[in-house]
């Protein structure tokens, strides 16, 4: 925030700029990144059913579709599963 004439925030508003620079701080801390091990079946299964969610058709039947070139690549949820077609092969 931008004072008048460049001069310092009033006294009253002195008092608040450092619990809300914790704060932010606090809020974009590095986290640990959460990875786990998916076995191939457990793979297919989420491919699956995030093809189900997002399209409403299995998993194979959408491997098909795309080997013969029948989805549209420019829909979202298309280019969501193709990020993650490798566990359904």
């Amino acid at each position: 925030m931008r004072w008048r004439h460049g001069t310092d925030p009033p006294w009253w508003w002195k008092p608040w700029i450092t619990p809300l620079a914790w704060m932010r701080g606090w809020w974009e801390r590095p986290r640990p990144v959460k990875m786990i091990e998916v076995s191939a079946r457990r793979g297919r299964r989420l491919f699956d059913r995030h093809c189900r969610e997002l399209l409403g058709i299995p998993g194979e039947e959408f491997l098909r579709r795309l080997d013969a070139g029948e989805l549209d690549m420019d829909d979202p949820a298309v280019f969501q599963l193709r990020m993650i077609e490798p566990f359904g092969r």
